[in-house]
């Protein structure tokens, strides 16, 4: 009797190379740059957690795997830290935005199209 497993693992959660080789190509990577700004101390709070997310951002920007870090944030999902040049905040806001498009589908409706995700 072939029975299916009661419990999979997404592939994207598997830990092998293939997955990950990725995030070697990440300017986050590279020499020189402090990785502490892509995940913010738990005390900082306005202008000095704006300033940190910033520089995180600034060096996102020019990443070449910013898509595939962002994709990957996503899917997850990445609760903490900057990933493919978004905040948590920000990628929640889009993970947000995509399940009511997602349950509207589903249910014929509307979907809400004044989500924050528009304010990136």
């Amino acid at each position: 009797m072939n029975q299916e497993p009661i419990f999979r693992v997404s592939d994207a959660l598997i830990p092998s190379a293939r997955y990950w080789t990725w995030q070697d190509n990440g300017l986050c990577k590279s020499d020189g740059v402090d990785v502490t700004v892509f995940f913010n101390d738990e005390m900082l709070r306005g202008h000095q957690k704006e300033a940190r997310e910033s520089a995180a951002k600034k060096v996102c920007t020019a990443c070449p795997v910013k898509t595939q870090c962002l994709e990957h944030a996503l899917a997850v999902p990445e609760y903490y830290g900057v990933w493919g040049g978004l905040t948590e905040h920000e990628r929640m806001s889009i993970v947000k935005f995509k399940q009511s498009i997602e349950t509207a589908e589903i249910t014929g409706e509307q979907a809400d199209d004044t989500s924050s995700v528009y304010s990136l």
